[in-house]
């Protein structure tokens, strides 16, 4: 069985890792995604609720047993946008045949 990239599943409730970022201070940061916009993501951590523009960071989610990296600019999109998009669609411009990789999964 076929499992659907990270990228059209449901990210509320998940672990998330930043590990690069615009801005220094959220790198490595870790929390549950506890909502999401078009643009950003809720993540709480140690009792405490950020907001991080999607666009911004590279995200490290725990994806069937495996360790997943997506680039941000993977996920501008609303929830139920992004959710019924095949993975080969997000990511590719209107008109464009190619398909720009910027998902990496790696065995853990």
């Amino acid at each position: 069985m076929e499992h659907e990239p990270i990228t059209s599943d449901e990210l509320i409730g998940r672990t998330v890792t930043i590990i690069e970022c615009t801005d220094p201070s959220w790198m490595n940061l870790s929390g549950l995604i506890i909502d999401e916009t078009k643009h950003t993501f809720l993540i709480e951590t140690d009792k405490k609720q950020k907001r991080i523009a999607k666009q911004t960071a590279t995200f490290a989610f725990e994806y069937h047993g495996k360790k997943t990296i997506v680039k941000g600019t993977r996920l501008v999109y609303r929830p139920e946008e992004r959710i019924k998009k095949q993975g080969e669609d997000i990511g590719r411009k209107k008109g464009s045949t190619k398909h720009r990789v910027e998902c990496q999964t790696t065995q853990r």
